[in-house]
């Protein structure tokens, strides 16, 4: 049995962002997850922000799509910190 994952709005604005570098990058589901190896559930998952995208998993996207990983963490989320963590000023 899979243990529960918590989604936070952090999550859901980095799922976003990836979207987005996906939609720009013209690149089709099907050829990432050929690039990644990874199973469509898998990879819908983490697109639909039911399951956060790991630090791993976003470093290869970014080197799939071209980009620099910081591009995929929007600036919006930059400012929030999980349940109980602080952000360093």
């Amino acid at each position: 049995m899979e243990t529960p994952v918590t989604v936070t709005e952090t999550d859901r604005l980095i799922a976003g962002a990836v979207r987005a570098e996906i939609a720009r990058s013209r690149i089709r589901q099907r050829e990432l997850m050929e690039e990644t190896g990874w199973k469509r559930s898998y990879l819908t998952r983490r697109l639909s922000a039911t399951v956060p995208f790991s630090v791993s998993e976003l470093i290869t996207l970014a080197r799939i799509l071209g980009v620099d990983v910081v591009s995929l963490i929007p600036d919006e989320a930059r400012g929030y910190a999980a349940p109980g963590l602080a952000l360093a000023s």
